[in-house]
């Protein structure tokens, strides 16, 4: 099987989990008790350690492959906007798994922390947290869709990429507002606080 074959299939699967967790924070809409609740139904699907270590090896797989395609793909010179969208996304998303991911796990063995709604809400509410991470979150659920944007574009179809583009950005914006206390105003609670305040 060669690697980009390997690279869809690996792709298709983290994309069900990527699906569930975005959705879960659009639940956030409703409020924070609505977002912890979603949270909590699907935690079961992804916590046990049997299924999160798994996923966490298809993560760091999709990396290594994505590293692999990336390297063969970036000598060529000609190159279409797509194509460089393609490499982009692909490689902001490297980045930000490596980051989030890290982070996540971290907060949780470290710090014992909750990563619930009120972990993603305290780096868009907590100081001037806001200006490095509504970009960083903006622009990662911009790469997933870009990224998906660019696949299809290659496989023939011509207005689906540019909606999902559009797409992305009205997502982006709605998760930032909902978590940046922008729809409902936002109290960490003090784990949260001392968690933050280490970082500032």
């Amino acid at each position: 099987m060669s690697v980009r074959i390997l690279h869809k299939y690996v792709a298709i699967v983290l994309l069900i989990f990527i699906v569930s967790h975005l959705a879960t924070h659009l639940t956030a809409i409703g409020g924070i008790d609505n977002h912890n609740t979603a949270l909590e139904m699907v935690r079961p699907f992804y916590r046990p350690i049997f299924i999160e270590v798994p996923l966490i090896i298809l993560f760091a797989a999709q990396i290594i492959l994505g590293l692999i395609l990336f390297a063969r793909r970036w000598p060529t010179k000609d190159r279409s906007g797509w194509s460089w969208t393609q490499l982009i996304s692909g490689a902001y998303l490297m980045i930000f798994i490596i980051m989030h991911l890290s982070a996540a796990l971290i907060a949780r063995a470290s710090w014992g922390l909750d990563t619930n709604f009120y972990w993603p809400a305290g780096t868009l509410t907590f100081g001037s947290l806001i200006y490095g991470f509504a970009p960083y979150y903006g622009l990662a659920i911009l790469a997933i869709f870009g990224h998906i944007a660019a696949a299809l574009h290659f496989r023939g179809f011509k207005k689906l990429p540019y909606i999902l583009l559009i797409m992305a950005v009205i997502l982006g914006l709605t998760i930032i507002l909902i978590f940046s206390g922008a729809l409902f105003p936002i109290e960490l609670p003090d784990e949260h606080l001392r968690y933050f305040s280490s970082y500032a």
